[in-house]
């Protein structure tokens, strides 16, 4: 799914789903999964410097706030 989604131009993020401090040692799993699917870092948002995700949040929280008016 992870390649559709990049071939689509879906932004993803990589998640350890961590319930213990210890399991973020789990994030390699994410990671591959990532790379399998030929994501790069310009697909997943929380490889973007703090500036540019930022900028795109508001710039999708916009584009909510259009369509729902």
């Amino acid at each position: 799914h992870v390649r559709r989604a990049v071939d689509l131009g879906i932004k993803l993020a990589i998640n350890t789903d961590a319930h213990h401090i210890a399991h973020f040692e789990l994030r390699h799993y994410g990671v591959a999964t990532a790379q399998r699917g030929w994501a790069t870092a310009e697909s997943i948002i929380n490889t973007w410097p703090l500036d540019k995700l930022l900028a795109y949040l508001r710039r999708n929280n916009q584009d909510k706030e259009m369509a729902a008016s």
